[in-house]
């Protein structure tokens, strides 16, 4: 996949798009869908293999995601990792390979000025799971 046309850009919104788990009290992410510059990078969980799919487009309609009565537009208040990317430009962006070669997450890396931040999402169990990448440093070997 070409991440040309979004990498450098800002990430100005970020939607959720889920459902509800009925035995736990917590939400599955079945789609996140981030404004990055002029276009819209789509993650998908897809449930066939738990891989995670993934779409730029210079446009977007709820009315193509798998439950548009539920989506969620991330604000900056909101206490969650996703609030982090809003205003923040894109810089690398990763493709996961598993070890029975499914692609089942992206990792992606803004930059803040001040520090960089490293967000990993995965497909488990036909949901997307997000984690913050903490402390990631490169090791300095002493001579």
């Amino acid at each position: 996949m070409n991440f040309d046309p979004i990498i450098g850009e800002t990430i100005n919104s970020v939607f959720v798009v889920y459902g509800n788990s009925t035995e736990r009290k917590f939400h599955f992410i079945y789609e996140l869908i981030f404004e990055v510059g002029d276009h819209y990078l789509k993650l998908l969980a897809l449930p066939e293999y738990d891989e995670i799919g993934l779409k730029i487009t210079k446009s977007t309609s709820f009315r193509d995601v798998q439950k548009p009565d539920k989506v969620y537009k991330v604000s900056r208040s909101d206490k969650i990792i996703l609030s982090e990317l809003i205003d923040k430009p894109l810089v690398w962006v990763w493709v996961l390979c598993n070890n029975q070669g499914y692609k089942d997450g992206v990792e992606m890396e803004l930059d803040t000025f001040k520090n960089k931040i490293s967000i990993r999402f995965l497909v488990e169990a036909s949901s997307i799971w997000v984690s913050k990448i903490e402390n990631a440093n490169r090791i300095l070997i002493p001579e």
